[in-house]
């Protein structure tokens, strides 16, 4: 069961915003701006190759994280994990741009040296491992905290980090490297602090991740097992889909323009992002009806789906940059990725004793499905060059993405199941409230599952059908129930439960 928080709850927030945001930014003046590699002979090369290595390495990582959850437990639960990673994240920022130096590269063509290329892989092999581990942390704080902070906190995360890459844009090189560099450290800080505060918040003396063990409930361990695979398959899908289009975005004019090109597609992304988190944080914090995430989630694809397909616009238009494109697309990635922030944030607090697979598996998704983006849409430039053709087969393609992964994999049904099963603090109460009757009163295993089922104003043939057993064993079941409670119809079980006062308030 998650845990509340009461006066401490808006300074969790505020940290856990902070740290996401910083993060964030992180990722984007690492991996998507050339502005800290301006010191090396062809940047944007060194850029793609340490990308390449880092994003690979990361992936490869989690999914070792996911697959050795025990032992992945034991050593997060540990402090110096969670420092040593912050640290080699900014040693392997602060080293990313030294394997185009001059002195490492050949003099034909600037091409890296063996050694520069060494040097390159090193750091992005580096950033991976680093950047994978302290990712975890996250995964574990936003489980800590309920599911309207964790949406809170998520929704700061994803307002801010634009805004301030967009700031980080126009810095000259070496405030550029440094500004980028800072990032983790500023992001360790505040994420430790607000892990300080969660900890004391549950009363706990240790980050408690090293309790991993496999669901003993089979349906349990088939349900979680089935929502995780189709959240990584979805993220993965539409994080193709974006990278995809992103990379023909960036081989249009956003590249040739500099960075103050970038810097405006940033803030336009940034102001659709507010927009969009706003809307997504008030729908998935008031949750009082199921029709508010289910407009949220449609129109998310509608958003996805509008940011691939602007993609042949401005080829078709001379007068149009692509910078309103990459802006649309990126604001569209990130409002998704908010909402399944709060999902996977959610899945792990109600299903803690997986959290570490569960938060592993699916950031893996998360960086595998960008990566295979980046090198087909890589591979069309390099076969079919930058024409309609090209881009309207890599628009096709990206639709086709978003589709299936949004109107199959993981689509409005799929959602409404995962909403059931989410940490709401309503049904936490509920199911508080059950726990105490069936404690109180001695049912057995079995009948408190049907008086629960009654609770919730469930009839004898939905319990049947739900339970396959027979119509008169759920009404003998019933009998003994009342029996047991000293009542004599589900109104009266209803007021029961709603009387039960399992808090002592």
């Amino acid at each position: 069961m998650g845990t509340r928080f009461t006066a401490s709850s808006p300074v969790i927030i505020a940290l856990l915003g902070c740290a996401l945001a910083l993060n964030g930014t992180w990722v984007m003046g690492a991996f998507q701006s050339v502005g800290i590699f301006a010191f090396a002979d062809h940047g944007e090369s060194v850029l793609d190759a340490v990308y390449l290595v880092s994003i690979t390495v990361l992936s490869l990582t989690l999914l070792l994280v996911g697959y050795f959850e025990h032992g992945a437990g034991r050593l997060l639960a540990r402090r110096g994990t969670f420092w040593v990673s912050a640290a080699c994240t900014v040693l392997a920022t602060l080293a990313m741009p030294l394997g185009g130096l001059p002195s490492l590269a050949m003099p034909l063509g600037g091409l890296p040296s063996p050694e520069g290329s060494l040097f390159v892989a090193g750091t992005g092999v580096l950033s991976g491992v680093a950047s994978a581990l302290f990712l975890m942390y996250f995964g574990m704080a936003l489980s800590r905290v309920s599911l309207r902070e964790a949406t809170a906190a998520v929704a700061i995360g994803q307002i801010a980090s634009p805004l301030l890459f967009s700031f980080s844009l126009v810095l000259s090189p070496p405030p550029a490297l440094a500004f980028t560099a800072l990032l983790p450290v500023g992001a360790a800080v505040a994420l430790w602090a607000a892990i300080r505060r969660i900890r004391e918040a549950a009363q706990i003396s240790v980050i408690e991740l090293a309790d991993q063990h496999p669901l003993t409930d089979a349906d349990e361990h088939r349900q979680v097992s089935r929502l995780v695979f189709r959240i990584v398959l979805c993220v993965a899908l539409v994080g193709f889909a974006h990278e995809l289009m992103r990379t023909l975005y960036i081989q249009m004019d956003i590249a040739s323009a500099g960075g103050a090109a970038y810097a405006l597609a940033q803030a336009l992304a940034g102001a659709a992002v507010v927009i969009g988190a706003i809307l997504i944080a008030l729908a998935m914090m008031s949750v009082k009806t199921l029709s508010m995430p289910r407009l949220c989630y449609g129109g998310i694809t509608l958003f996805l789906m509008v940011g691939v397909l602007l993609g042949p616009a401005p080829l078709l238009w001379a007068s149009l940059t692509s910078i309103v494109p990459y802006a649309v697309n990126q604001a569209a990635n990130s409002c998704f990725g908010l909402f399944m922030w709060i999902m996977t944030a959610a899945l792990c607090q109600r299903f803690s004793a997986t959290r570490v697979r569960t938060f592993a598996l699916i950031r893996a998704g998360w960086a595998l499905g960008p990566l295979a983006g980046l090198l087909l849409g890589r591979f069309a430039l390099l076969v079919g060059g930058l024409t309609p053709a090209t881009v309207y087969a890599c628009m096709l393609v990206a639709v086709l993405a978003v589709f299936v992964a949004m109107g199959a994999v993981f689509n409005e049904r799929v959602l409404m199941e995962t909403m059931d099963i989410l940490p709401l603090e309503r049904r936490e109460r509920f199911q508080d409230k059950c726990r105490l009757i069936i404690e109180r009163y001695g049912l057995s295993e079995r009948e408190g599952e049907i008086m629960i089922m009654f609770a919730k104003g469930r009839n004898l043939a939905y319990i049947q059908d739900e339970l396959f057993i027979s119509k008169s064993t759920v009404s003998t079941h019933r009998q003994h129930i009342y029996k047991k409670l000293g009542i004599h119809s589900q109104q009266e079980l209803l007021d029961l439960v709603q009387a039960a006062n399992p808090y002592g308030e």
